[in-house]
């Protein structure tokens, strides 16, 4: 079906309806998860203020210990510089597990998407060769 204003008529028993639909509405629920996961990624922006964070206040600690600048100012650097790599990590690894989760969310898309094609087209009469190539 090229145009989008055309209609089929498909029969209640036709074998690939149900496939068609279950593909139509994991295609769509796919869709929804890589949008939620895609929203996320202002994530980012705190990766790089906690990574200035950190090499702020270890850096600064580092200074003040080698300068004699102080060890109470030391210590409060160093304490910063905990906390903010600790920070940098957290956020990193939930930043690299959102990554996996939104790969997986478009490979299952990607898949649905091409049940739904398949199932579609055998849906048309399409034959299951002629239904494979137009897949992808």
């Amino acid at each position: 079906m090229d145009n989008p204003d055309e209609v089929i008529e498909v029969s209640r028993d036709d074998p690939y309806l149900q496939a068609f639909r279950l593909a139509a509405l994991n295609r769509q629920s796919r869709l929804s998860k890589i949008e939620d996961l895609a929203a996320q990624w202002p994530e980012l922006g705190l990766l790089f203020f906690e990574l200035y964070a950190a090499s702020g206040s270890c850096g600064g600690a580092a200074v003040a210990a080698m300068t004699g600048a102080g060890i109470p100012l030391a210590v409060a650097l160093l304490l910063g510089c905990g906390g903010s790599v600790a920070g940098f990590l957290y956020t990193g690894n939930e930043i690299a597990r959102d990554a996996g989760d939104l790969a997986n969310a478009m490979i299952a898309w990607w898949q649905h998407d091409s049940d739904a094609r398949y199932n579609f087209c055998r849906m048309e009469g399409g034959s299951d060769a002629d239904c494979r190539d137009r897949e992808g």
